[in-house]
């Protein structure tokens, strides 16, 4: 591995990142860096932000990794979420509060628009902030944090930085997969919006695998 990837090597002793290489991740002052550490009972999460600098927050980490679970449950469960949406509007509120930082929530609260890059830890590496609400819902658009939110996710602030670094020789820079399953193979529901999203798909530098050729026969 180090002789077909020399800079593995260099990036495994590579000892940590200062700050302010990692403020030059940032785009400008609406850009931040969340990351977060799970000890045994607490959970930390550390923003960086231009303006600010490097500050960090805590909370408690049982109830956290607990009401985590519960939602990411709750997302894969097709029918709970059509027969309760309050439920989850409730719950994707009552987690954006207990786990983004004061300074963020203020800036959402303005209506501001903000660049994220994620680096979770525990559970939450699993856990879509994206599906998180900004604010409490009842009617008319919902406040997906996406809507004003761009989300990036990283292992590490290092590795982010290393792949910053990568020049892609690629041909094509997206690729897509779309197997349909029009006869619910294997018990999946029907992608029925994949062509769709096929057709909305940039044509340049694009590669699509779609029904048949999506499989493993292919």
């Amino acid at each position: 591995l180090n002789q077909k990837y020399p800079q593995r090597e260099q990036q495994i002793q590579q000892k940590g990142i200062k700050i302010a290489q990692a403020l030059q991740l940032l785009k400008d002052d609406n850009s931040f860096l969340l990351e977060y550490f799970a000890c045994d009972d607490e959970l930390y999460v550390f923003t960086l932000s231009q303006k600010n600098g490097l500050t960090f927050e805590r909370f408690p980490f049982d109830l956290v990794q607990k009401d985590a679970k519960s939602f990411v449950q709750l997302l894969s469960n097709r029918v709970a979420l059509q027969n309760d949406p309050k439920n989850y509007y409730q719950f994707a509120h009552y987690l954006f509060g207990n786990l983004m930082p004061i300074a963020l929530k203020d800036r959402l609260a303005s209506g501001e628009s903000i660049d994220l890059i994620i680096v979770p830890d525990g559970i939450l590496n699993v856990l879509p902030f994206e599906a998180l609400l900004t604010q409490k819902y009842d009617t008319g658009t919902v406040p997906y944090l996406l809507r004003q939110a761009t989300i990036d996710y990283a292992y590490s602030i290092a590795s982010l930085q290393y792949q910053k670094q990568l020049k892609s020789t690629a041909e094509n820079n997206i690729l897509s997969i779309a197997p349909i399953f029009e006869a619910q193979e294997r018990g999946l529901a029907t992608l029925a919006y994949s062509q769709q999203e096929r057709t909305n798909m940039p044509r340049l530098h694009t590669q699509h695998l779609f029904k048949k050729d999506a499989t493993l026969s292919a």
